[in-house]
């Protein structure tokens, strides 16, 4: 049996993870996390579509680290 680490306590999927997984799992990229906090009252966490992981969700004052954060598409 492989040791996969849990997708809902580590950031890891196929073309990025979590530095602190290094030579745990495999990607081509890995990064710090940036520290955050929510400011609205609950934030919905999301998981791709192709996983098989519950969604999740932050609530206010929690200090999540974001690890990939997608760029807002602008007037095209």
């Amino acid at each position: 049996m492989l040791d996969i680490p849990d997708r809902r306590l580590n950031a890891y999927r196929t073309d990025l993870a979590e530095e602190r997984l290094r030579g745990v799992v495999e990607a081509p990229n890995y990064v710090s996390g940036t520290a955050g906090i929510i400011c609205v009252p609950v934030v919905q966490m999301r998981a791709p579509l192709n996983w098989n992981a519950a969604r999740t969700r932050n609530c206010y004052s929690e200090k999540p680290s974001a690890f990939s954060i997608p760029t807002p598409a602008g007037p095209g």
